[in-house]
């Protein structure tokens, strides 16, 4: 548990879904960019990344540190902490940008050119390089909903219950678990649950009601209040979800520690308040 403010401590973290480990740091400078090297048929390589937290597991082995360069299959997965982003390249040119405190599976790279992501938490955005002759097929794939595209940009966000996909240029079509597809064009965003998806509204707008900020707005809210206490408190954030409420949002920042914990937060409007003892140590610094 965070130490109660009147103590400062180093809180340790556990690594990725509590796997013992030290801080998986990214083996480059911050904000670097790597040339993108002769990537095998099949694979995808970490190009480029801001921050330092980001680790990767190879179909199924103990969490690794991510490095740039590094080469990905189907069946690997990527996870990036607090204010860390990377982007992965195909083959082909299209990249996957991970948003920081996102968890992403590679599931299909296929010499035809279809590419599947699953984004189990946060968010990912994508632009794709179709070349001649390839179909250029690109699926993200959260719990709730699938985005299909062909040559276009856009970004999938998964907040723990609903997504939200946001079309970048050209067109995406969006379909929940259990429901109808609907096409979402350029400039334009949905929100989508498992059974349904929402009417497509300006992109910023798309999951905010009752007076509630848009969920990407809410988090990038939430970030900028507890930067200052998650670094002070040298927490490990790991991830982020939200959960409608009459106020707006209650948020859920999980850090990594020993043991690991929750830290609750009420987002109403622009104004974040702590709402359990650990988010109020994180508010205090963890310092006396």
């Amino acid at each position: 548990m965070v130490a109660p403010p009147g103590r400062r401590r180093r809180l340790r973290w556990t690594g990725a879904f509590g796997l013992a480990g030290a801080i998986a740091l990214l083996a480059v400078p911050a904000g670097t960019v790597a040339a993108p090297p002769e990537a095998p048929s099949g694979t995808l390589t970490i190009t480029a990344a801001t921050g330092s937290r980001v680790e990767v597991q190879r179909s199924g082995a103990p969490w690794e540190a991510g490095a740039l360069g590094m080469q990905l299959r189907p069946g690997d997965r990527i996870h990036t902490g607090w204010k860390t982003s990377i982007t992965v390249t195909f083959p082909d040119g299209s990249t996957a940008t991970v948003a920081p405190m996102s968890l992403v599976q590679i599931k299909e790279i296929s010499a035809d050119g279809k590419k599947t992501l699953f984004l189990t938490l946060g968010e990912v955005t994508v632009e794709i390089q179709q070349l001649p002759g390839s179909r250029g097929d690109f699926r993200v794939i959260t719990p709730t909903t699938t985005a299909s595209v062909r040559g276009t940009r856009f970004s999938v966000l998964y907040d723990g219950s609903e997504t939200v996909v946001s079309v970048i240029q050209h067109r995406v079509v969006v379909k929940p678990r259990h429901g109808r597809a609907v096409v979402v064009n350029q400039g334009h965003e949905v929100s989508s649950i498992a059974r349904s998806v929402g009417r497509p509204v300006a992109i910023g707008r798309a999951g905010a009601r009752d007076h509630a900020l848009a969920p990407a707005k809410a988090i990038a809210v939430l970030t900028a209040s507890i930067s200052s206490g998650i670094d002070a408190c040298q927490a490990k954030a790991y991830s982020v979800t939200l959960a409608h409420r009459p106020y707006g949002w209650r948020a859920t920042v999980h850090v990594q520690a020993a043991p690991s914990f929750d830290t609750l937060w009420k987002i109403a409007g622009r104004r974040v308040t702590a709402m359990n003892s650990a988010a109020k140590a994180i508010t205090a610094g963890c310092a006396r």
